[in-house]
């Protein structure tokens, strides 16, 4: 598997998923690192994140383990990032997330409609 980057100029750059577990591995504590929290907010991550959560030692990945549509994602981090703001822990901030993607979405769809 790969996942894609945007360049500066606009391009993609497909970078190979285990390239990106090694980089983040040496921030982690396995490396020497502080690298505490991963957040895998795309479609299938969940292969990636289990190598950089398992191989790496990084304490906290969030990652899926389906697709999402981006709506269902936004939502996710969003509330995600704002309960850590707020002070929560990360799986305080893990399930506050759920709920809110809960709330705004039925199966298969956003309350918006997306």
């Amino acid at each position: 598997k790969t996942l894609c980057f945007t360049q500066l100029g606009g391009g993609a750059e497909a970078i190979e998923a285990d390239v990106v577990a090694s980089t983040l591995g040496r921030y982690a504590a396995g490396g020497g690192g502080r690298l505490e929290l991963v957040f895998l907010n795309g479609c299938d991550s969940y292969d990636l994140g289990a190598k950089v959560a398992y191989t790496h030692r990084v304490p906290y990945v969030v990652c899926w383990q389906t697709k999402v549509k981006d709506g269902a994602a936004r939502v996710f981090a969003v509330e995600f990032f704002s309960e850590l703001r707020r002070g929560g822990d990360v799986p305080r901030a893990f399930e506050m997330a759920k709920d809110a993607v809960q709330r705004e979405t039925a199966p298969g769809q956003l309350a918006s409609g997306q």
